[in-house]
This record gives structure tokens, C-alpha cells and sequence, in this order.
């Protein structure tokens, strides 16, 4: 397990480097002053933090079906696997209900008169709609948990 260890610490460091680097190049190479400038370097900066979250995704994933077969087995495998088909569950439902236009069918128009794109559009209203979701969700599990906690005694 010490091996291991070492490995991940290595990995962290070298996406952390990564990193910095990618930040220290957008900040002297010049930020954008408005939008209509070239976005190069927020692009950059985006699609790291992408890589960056697909990447924090498949190492939970992967090390916990490995730690999960090392520890519980089959059962223990199962179980992760119901768990990851829930969460895709919960973030397909979330993709269905976001909208990239007005309830009456009219494209969404922002305060500057622009109309965005429909693909970022659904994406960040998935991400809010899921947002949404599992906050209500937390809120009913300590409701919940409280009442249930006061009848117990």
C-alpha cells in the first residue's frame, strides 16, 4: 500500500504542476478584458479544469471498484455499481428536464441581447438542475434524520 501511496502523491503533484503552470502562462500571456476578445487562454484554463474532473471521475470510480474487490468482494462490487447507475440516473433525469429555450418555446435571450448556444445552455442547466436535486435531497435526509433521531428516544 505504501507503493500505492507513492504513485498517487506523484500523480497529484504533477497535475498540481500542471496546473500552476497552465495558470502562470494565461496570467502572462494576458487575459481577455471583455468577451469579445480572444478567450484563448480562459479556454485553456477550462478544458484543463475538465480533464481535471474527468480525471477526479474515473480514479472514484476505478479505485473504488478496486478497493471494493480488495475489501468486500462481489457483493461490495454490485453494490458500487448500483450506486454509479443511480448517479446516472439522477444526472439523465437532470439532462431531460433542462430547457435550452422559454416555457412558450422562445429561444432564452440574455440581458445584453445575445442568444447563447443551445449546447452550453442545457449543459449548465443540467448541472443546476442536478444541483437543485441533490440539495433537496440533503435537506430531506437531515429533516429526516433529525425526526427520526427524536422519535427513537
Amino acid at each position: 500500500m505504501d507503493k500505492y501511496a507513492k504513485i498517487v502523491k506523484l500523480v497529484m503533484w504533477v497535475l498540481l504542476a500542471i496546473g500552476v503552470g497552465i495558470v502562470v502562462w494565461a496570467a502572462a500571456s494576458g487575459m481577455p478584458k471583455t468577451v469579445a476578445d480572444n478567450g484563448t487562454t480562459i479556454d485553456v484554463i477550462l478544458y484543463w479544469a475538465y480533464a481535471l474532473v474527468a480525471v477526479a471521475v474515473l480514479a472514484i470510480v476505478v479505485l473504488g471498484l478496486y478497493t471494493t474487490a480488495a475489501q468486500k468482494g462481489i457483493k461490495g462490487i454490485l453494490k458500487l455499481l448500483a450506486v454509479l447507475a443511480a448517479a446516472c440516473v439522477l444526472i439523465a433525469g437532470s439532462y431531460l428536464l433542462a430547457r435550452s429555450q422559454t416555457a412558450n418555446g422562445a429561444p432564452i435571450v440574455l440581458a445584453n441581447g445575445t442568444t447563447p448556444e443551445v449546447g452550453p445552455l442545457t449543459l449548465t442547466n443540467t448541472v443546476l438542475n442536478l444541483t437543485y436535486l441533490l440539495c433537496g435531497a440533503a435537506v430531506a435526509s437531515i429533516l429526516f434524520s433529525a425526526v427520526y433521531s427524536n422519535i427513537r428516544k
